[in-house]
């Protein structure tokens, strides 16, 4: 637009004045945005081919899950594929006929054609091959169905996002989704084990749970639910320990769409307020570091299973636990988590490092790269990270083994006068290891990993304390981690300190940090901090269990952490659902919820109040 400008003034155009120079103006933004509008509306596919679409593809789904999800099929294998075969049938005639992909916008795109074709090509081969009873023909066709779901899927996630007038709702919309297709699929009977029936308040319990990367489970993953159940419950980990939309994303680049300017603010927001012109290439940096990481320590753990087990299970419980690392889930196929391997290498060697890498959070990690690379500077966003995290590490560490002589100082100094008191075991060299390699781990995986590899209800009341204190804590941000985050307890200090030195601006490693962002940092704990109590009110009414018992698992819940006192599978019906609720809302974020919910964006005032004090302390 500049450029045709200076070409008419440069060739002394005898029109050019003013006016004509806003005319040309106008005349050339109004064509730009008029492109741009019909840009938008092409790039979205109609919502009635849209919704006929999903409509046949999830009924065709229905049916495959009523095929292969029961023990026993409630209806002939014959007459659920002749079903499926006329309503993919119907499928294929609507897009390809109905609507030619020239009047479709979005399937403009060379890339997305061939794929569609690709699929409903492999579609009919497998028809083919299901008639002619190739082994398994029927399962490649049910996994097309669900691939091609999970594209139409994406299709309607762009179609609401410009439809919502707060896209940042995507995010909590998504989970719920997530949630309730997990819960749908763990109760199947060919996803739980023989025995009593998993009831929905509990299926809703595991997958918010695994959805959640929380960890806490009111029935034991390794015997109660069948290889199949267990395949559910990782595959859900890691969508929800990555994200539903980064997932959507990297799917959509794949298949050669294109974010829209809404999808990539959702992005932002998901990546706590990364910039946008970077969102799309640190998604798909998150999507390639996490299969690298999770490959890298599923290899790595695959010999070091305990006991004679076929390759099949020893890959499977690999790749499970390593999903379960890395996403800082805290589930485990062994029924005592990690206990076995209470100081093997297993725990302290790979899972450790992989619950690290997770809780860090992708942009240190992207930075630490590239600095290890490139020898570019490490950002005070990394420092400070890191920073904050080895304090705690050795700072816990310290503190629970400590913890763990109190009463070996109680008897010595003649408190323990008691009856009923039991005297502790006496101090040897392989006890104080063992103590300090158990205070190592457990300082680690209390900051939301959720692994034990001791008796959690053979702590005392201090180390839960201490526990508590460090899963209020957490990760960092844009990780896998939950909790308050390690940079909000870094800039409440910082704010405290500047507090107490009597400044107007808080310092760190000679940088000033922005007033707002200690505000928001308090806001976001006292979040936590009101959910925790509000959650934990509620259950001293309805639950019998010891008041620190009841703040562990509400503290372990609201960070999903997922360490347990024990407790979480005899709570109630209530108690279950006041989890469910407090899981969601330790995996959004309480305050950016509320956020997105209930206040609208602040464009700054238009007029400043009169200042008056009030009186503290």
């Amino acid at each position: 637009m500049l450029s045709g400008l200076y070409a008419l003034h440069s060739k002394g155009h005898k029109y050019f004045d003013r006016s004509s120079a806003l005319q040309y103006t106008n005349q050339q933004m109004n064509k730009s945005n008029r492109s741009i509008q019909t840009k938008m509306h092409d790039s979205v596919l109609p919502p009635s081919v849209l919704f006929r679409g999903l409509g046949l593809l999830l009924l065709s789904s229905i049916l495959a899950a009523l095929d292969r999800g029961f023990i026993e099929p409630l209806v002939g294998p014959f007459w659920i594929h002749t079903a499926q075969v006329l309503i993919m049938g119907l499928y294929m005639v609507d897009f390809w006929i109905l609507q030619p992909p020239s009047r479709l916008g979005l399937l403009a795109s060379r890339q997305l054609i061939a794929v569609a074709r690709l699929l409903h090509s492999l579609l009919v081969i497998c028809v083919i091959a299901g008639t002619l009873h190739v082994a398994g023909s029927w399962v490649a066709f049910d996994l097309i169905v669900v691939l091609m779901l999970c594209v139409n899927l994406w299709w309607l996630n762009m179609l609401i996002s410009r439809l919502l007038a707060k896209p940042e709702l995507l995010l909590p919309l998504g989970f719920i989704l997530l949630i309730s297709v997990g819960t749908c699929l763990i109760k199947l009977p060919l996803a739980t084990s023989p025995g009593p029936t998993l009831s929905w308040v509990d299926s809703l319990f595991t997958m918010t749970s695994a959805v959640c990367v929380t960890g806490l489970s009111v029935r034991d993953t390794a015997t109660d639910f069948t290889p199949f159940g267990q395949s559910i419950i990782g595959i859900f980990i890691l969508i929800g320990g990555l994200g539903i939309m980064i997932f959507g994303t990297v799917f959509a680049l794949l298949l050669g769409a294109r974010t829209s300017l809404r999808e990539e603010m959702t992005l932002s927001r998901v990546l706590n307020d990364q910039p946008l012109h970077n969102v799309v290439r640190l998604t798909q940096f998150i999507v390639l570091s996490t299969m690298v990481c999770i490959g890298l320590g599923a290899i790595v753990m695959m010999p070091l299973w305990q006991g004679p087990m076929p390759w099949t299970q020893r890959v499977g419980m690999s790749l499970f636990h390593s999903v379960s690392a890395f996403c800082n889930a805290g589930f485990s196929l062994q029924s005592d988590s990690l206990m076995q391997y209470r100081y093997s290498f297993l725990s302290h060697g790979v899972i450790v490092p992989l619950l690290v890498i997770g809780g860090i959070g992708f942009p240190v990690i992207s930075n630490l790269y590239a600095w290890c690379r490139y020898r570019t500077r490490l950002t005070l966003h990394s420092k400070v990270v890191l920073t904050t995290t080895a304090v705690l590490y050795v700072s816990g560490t310290l503190l629970l083994f400590g913890a763990r002589f109190v009463p070996h100082v109680s008897e010595a100094m003649g408190l323990n006068v008691t009856a009923n008191a039991i005297a502790p075991n006496p101090i040897t060299l392989r006890s104080l290891s063992g103590d300090l390699a158990d205070a190592s781990f457990l300082s680690w995986t209390s900051r939301t990993a959720g692994f034990n590899t001791i008796d959690m209800t053979s702590l005392s009341n201090g180390e839960y304390l201490i526990t508590m204190m460090l899963m209020m804590v957490g990760g960092s941000p844009s990780g896998t981690a939950g909790g308050m985050r390690t940079t909000t307890l870094a800039l409440i200090f910082l704010g405290l300190m500047a507090t107490l030195r009597q400044r107007d601006e808080a310092l760190v490693l000679g940088r000033r940090i922005d007033e707002s962002l200690i505000r928001k940092a308090a806001a976001l704990a006292a979040c936590y901090v009101l959910v925790v109590c509000g959650a934990t009110f509620l259950l001293c009414f309805s639950e019998p269990f010891p008041y620190i018992k009841i703040l562990f698992e509400v503290v372990s819940a609201a960070t999903v952490t997922g360490l347990s006192a024990g407790i979480t599978g005899e709570l109630t019906t209530f108690g279950k659902l006041v989890l469910v609720v407090v899981m969601f809302l330790g995996r959004l974020g309480p305050m950016g919820l509320l956020v997105i919910l209930f206040f609208k964006s602040h464009q700054g005032p238009r007029f400043r109040y009169a200042k008056e004090d009030v009186l503290l302390g």
